[in-house]
């Protein structure tokens, strides 16, 4: 049913309900039917499985060149199609070349100026 389409009268209709809302032995008998309409508490990862899954991640050496890197999402190492590159995350000692840009970018109208500038 396309609930977004109904007007407010075919869904109450619908729902067997009233613009003033259900009768307290109508209320009754659906909570005996349906029970109580309660979130249910999500169970509790144990510490030892949470210390466990940082090693799940997995670390590809190459052969070419020493090449490391690790996968940001270990799904994505099992189901990346190639070249396989899916999810590399580049090693922290990785030089961007923007030491001179960053200390000015906060001088500029960002709204106005290019990116490039």
């Amino acid at each position: 049913m396309n609930w977004h389409n109904l007007t407010a009268e075919e869904a109450l209709e619908s729902l067997d309900s009233t613009r003033s809302g259900l009768s307290d032995e109508e209320a009754r008998k659906r909570l005996r039917r349906y029970g109580f309409n309660e979130l249910k508490e999500k169970a509790k990862t144990p510490g030892i499985v949470i210390f466990l899954r940082q090693f799940t991640s997995p670390h590809i050496v190459s052969h070419y060149r020493g090449y490391r890197v690790d996968k940001a999402d270990p799904l994505a190492f099992y189901n990346e199609v190639p070249p396989k590159t899916a999810s590399i995350v580049w090693s922290l000692d990785y030089s961007w070349g923007d030491q001179a840009w960053m200390p000015k970018r906060q001088e500029r109208n960002a709204l106005i100026t290019d990116l490039n500038d």
